[in-house]
């Protein structure tokens, strides 16, 4: 996490950190149940995922 590199005014609970990137490992509920929340207060912050999910990057097992 990087301080206020994404996000306008960030979020107290994060003591202003905030997300460089979200790696997603499959699309079960609870890995992606707060993404939608997550991107609203930071958009920018790329998402890479092993499934193929509009405006999401390639993530795949192994890859770094």
């Amino acid at each position: 996490m990087a301080r206020g590199r994404y996000g306008q005014g960030g979020n107290p609970s994060l003591h202003g950190l905030a997300p460089e990137h979200i790696y997603l490992s499959h699309s079960h509920e609870d890995h992606i149940g707060g993404l939608a929340s997550v991107r609203r207060v930071w958009q920018a912050v790329p998402v890479s995922s092993s499934f193929r999910a509009p405006g999401h990057g390639l993530c795949l097992r192994g890859q770094r």
